[in-house]
């Protein structure tokens, strides 16, 4: 599954405003992620986030870690590199 996907049927599974999830990860994990970050991210407006971030999203949207940073690099790899790991 594509990155954006992956972050948008989690969010929508937790069936609350990019706002409330945002407020609850700074609350719980003490990182602060904008909501109008959070939307773009889910869109695929913005490129997939960093490690760090992709771990938050994780434990907070009840995601496998590995699956979404997995999803974030097929994104950000070139396609030519990717072509050559997976050869």
């Amino acid at each position: 599954m594509i990155y954006r996907d992956l972050i948008k049927n989690a969010m929508e599974e937790k069936n609350l405003s990019l706002r409330q999830i945002s407020n609850l990860i700074t609350e719980l994990y003490g990182i602060q992620i904008d909501s109008s970050y959070l939307s773009k991210l889910r869109s695929g407006e913005k490129p997939p986030a960093s490690d760090k971030i992709n771990d938050v999203l994780a434990k907070f949207l009840d995601l496998d870690a590995i699956e979404l940073k997995a999803a974030a690099y097929r994104e950000k790899i070139p396609p030519e590199v990717l072509a050559r790991i997976k050869g």
